[in-house]
């Protein structure tokens, strides 16, 4: 018996089961961050833990996704997808400089901005280059002055008129003497997918050989494969006949890098 009247023991007893049930509180309070903390907004959980010290597309340790949330839509390094119509309508091609655009979170600002302007048809990106195409109607003054809010450095480089051909009209041959593996075949792909003059590749890893599919631009073509640093030459460019190979998709050149 305590001077104070009360029972000591009781006063023990009582008070741990309050600590027990404040630490079951916050126990169960920190289980439900843990799991919000696992799920992404599409309902799967996400990977940590190893994967933490991975680096992502950006070339940082910080991923994408912290800087803009884009899990649930797509996030396509080069992605020519269309974000409204078709580019069968536009009658415009307008090619733009961003020196700060470098990793999807910022191609997905960008697709963001431009998403509310009806002119706009096509978006073609090149984040290595820093590029991006814009197919549209109308003029651009809006275009690049949305591009400019953005803060990323946008400039304009040039606007042409854009003539969309299903079919294309030359078939270029190169030879590549340091292109024989899959892994060089794709850095081939990524350097041409941002040409909308580029239609389709055949590629012919063991004779180091590509065929470019193509409506006109030869020059730019070439250019884009002597900086590769394989040993691009130009065999020859004949009319093209028959049906198209595969096209050079962005999108998957993307996921496999």
């Amino acid at each position: 018996m305590s001077g104070c009247g009360c029972n000591k023991e009781s006063s023990c007893d009582d008070t741990k089961q309050k600590q027990n049930e404040s630490e079951t509180d916050s126990c169960k309070g920190k289980d439900s961050v843990t799991e919000v903390s696992k799920s992404s907004c599409c309902g799967n959980e996400l990977q940590q833990g190893a994967n933490s010290d991975e680096k992502d597309t950006c070339g940082s340790n910080q991923p994408c996704s912290t800087q803009s949330n884009s899990c649930c839509g797509s996030d396509s390094i080069t992605s020519p997808e269309p974000i409204r119509g078709s580019e069968d309508t536009a009658t415009f091609i307008s090619d733009y400089n961003i020196p700060k655009m470098d990793c999807s979170a910022e191609e997905q600002m960008v697709r963001m901005t431009l998403s509310s302007l009806v002119d706009v048809k096509r978006l073609v990106f090149d984040l290595p280059n820093r590029n991006l195409k814009v197919l549209h109607n109308g003029e651009n003054n809006e275009i690049t002055a949305k591009l400019e809010a953005l803060g990323f450095g946008a400039k304009l480089n040039k606007t042409e008129a854009y003539e969309n051909k299903e079919h294309a009209q030359e078939a270029s041959t190169f030879l590549i003497p340091k292109m024989d593996c899959s892994a060089e075949e794709q850095m081939v792909r990524m350097a041409l997918s941002p040409l909308h003059e580029v239609k389709g590749l055949s590629f012919d890893l063991a004779q180091r050989q590509l065929v470019v599919f193509h409506t006109n631009g030869i020059n730019e073509i070439t250019t884009k494969l002597e900086a590769l640093g394989f040993g691009a030459k130009l065999v020859e460019t004949v009319k093209a006949t028959g049906e198209l190979p595969e096209t050079p998709d962005p999108t998957k050149q993307a996921k496999v890098l």
